[in-house]
């Protein structure tokens, strides 16, 4: 009796949060529909690279005004920049130089009397490079730009630069593209003007919104995404433990990180975050922590499994999958593609609109419905050990579910997609391991 009490007290604790998570996702929408209105502008500017070329060529002159692109020069070229929209690209200690520019800083490092003297002056950010100072610039004046760092010109074939770009401005929302000559400019405007964007030279942030963060709310709100990015995966996990059935534990779970996506996402839809100047803190942690917690409630839960050593070398040996799969490969600066991944990525992104994430549809989703049918079934040592490291790399999928959404910077429309499918792919090759397993059972 007190266990049905408990029980009772349990599912309306539970219902009680995830109505409150409901209203907290409805109330995020006005945010995101904001943003989608932003992002539903597709324009493109598009620079070219001519650094340290002190003479430009009459008949690249001549290119550069018919295809309306913009110079992107350093202080060795300004003087052929006359009758050119400018981007100055200035070397850190470098003394600024006057004229009509807008201003492109090494390394982001912005000199301190733009901030005193010069709030004015239009200033683009390389993406790649933490902003600098930003206190007191006037956002109107800001916009992120795109372009190569040292060497990788060389290193990249045409085709891949040109791809590269396509993807800073179809899925970043990157507006100005700095393109290393004359030719892939040519090739990058061929690209997107077949999928409908339209050439623009931006004089304000496209990419505005209504509001401002101070430095505070900044703080509140990356620590408050970064709170709901840990603790929602794992209340979704006990949620799901309500339910009966592998695909309503699955679903039921889905959901919770479904509406942590749209909480996220209205809080970090600001211009700050959807322009790169302050970004979603602590998105390893947020993949691998939820995960982690998973695996040792189940293995608290099951402690008799893990006396013996093979069970225990076998979690070892799990976990330390999870935390490299994490570490390594999230971020900018992971490690190497495996051997046909670039293939195989490019492939997906021919057939889908939005390349579904691998460790959704491949690993983490298919790994947590058969986990959660092997858990449920089964009182074989070795095979309910091997459930509860299906569900743990199965709360990779989720977590990839929700970092997808603490990173505004991204087309929130590509972002939906990229989830729909992994879910549809995950699912689907979910089933086929589940009907696998229940004929390796039956015979």
């Amino acid at each position: 009796m007190n266990r049905i009490n408990a029980m009772k007290k349990t599912t309306r604790l539970a219902a009680v949060f995830l109505t409150a998570l409901i209203v907290l996702a409805v109330l995020s929408w006005p945010l995101i529909l904001e943003r989608l209105k932003l992002e539903s502008d597709k324009a493109f500017e598009i620079a070219v690279d001519y650094r340290g070329v002190p003479d430009i060529e009459i008949s690249d002159a001549i290119k550069l005004y018919e295809s309306k692109f913009t110079l992107f020069c350093d202080s060795g070229n300004t003087g052929q920049s006359f009758g050119f929209d400018t981007i100055m690209f200035v070397k850190t200690g470098e003394s600024l130089k006057s004229g009509p520019f807008r201003y492109c800083f090494e390394n982001n490092i912005i000199p301190d009397k733009i901030m005193v003297a010069d709030k004015q002056k239009f200033i683009c950010l390389n993406e790649f490079a933490a902003p600098g100072k930003l206190t007191g610039i006037n956002r109107e004046k800001i916009i992120t730009l795109h372009m190569l760092s040292k060497g990788e010109k060389e290193k990249l074939s045409q085709e891949d630069i040109v791809k590269r770009f396509k993807r800073a401005a179809v899925e970043r929302n990157i507006k100005i593209l700095v393109a290393p000559d004359l030719k892939t400019a040519l090739k990058i405007k061929e690209s997107l003007s077949a999928l409908k964007y339209r050439q623009e030279k931006f004089r304000s942030n496209p990419m505005k919104m209504r509001a401002v963060s101070g430095k505070g709310q900044i703080i509140f709100k990356k620590s408050y995404a970064l709170l709901l990015a840990l603790s929602l995966p794992i209340f979704g996990f006990f949620l799901m433990r309500l339910y009966k059935g592998v695909f309503a534990r699955f679903v039921c779970l889905t959901f919770v990180s479904l509406l942590a996506s749209m909480i996220i996402a209205g809080t970090l839809s600001g211009t700050d975050f959807i322009n790169k100047l302050n970004m979603f803190s602590g998105a390893k942690a947020a993949l691998l922590l939820p995960a982690l917690a998973v695996f040792f409630f189940l293995a608290y839960e099951n402690k008799t499994l893990f006396d013996k050593k093979s069970v225990c070398i076998l979690s070892a040996i799990a976990l330390s999958f999870i935390v490299l799969a994490v570490i390594a490969r999230s971020g900018n600066y992971s490690m190497p593609l495996l051997p046909f991944e670039k293939e195989v990525r490019e492939w997906f992104e021919s057939v889908f609109v939005a390349r579904p994430r691998l460790k959704e549809f491949l690993l983490g989703h298919p790994a947590m419905l058969s986990g959660l049918f092997l858990y449920g079934r089964t009182k074989i040592s070795r095979e309910k050990a091997a459930a509860i490291i299906l569900i743990s790399l199965g709360m990779l999928g989720q977590t990839s579910i929700i970092n997808t959404f603490c990173h505004p910077h991204a087309d929130f429309i590509l972002s939906a997609l990229r989830t729909a499918y992994g879910l549809l792919l995950g699912c689907a090759i979910g089933g086929v391991v589940i009907l696998c397993l229940k004929l390796v059972k039956k015979y």
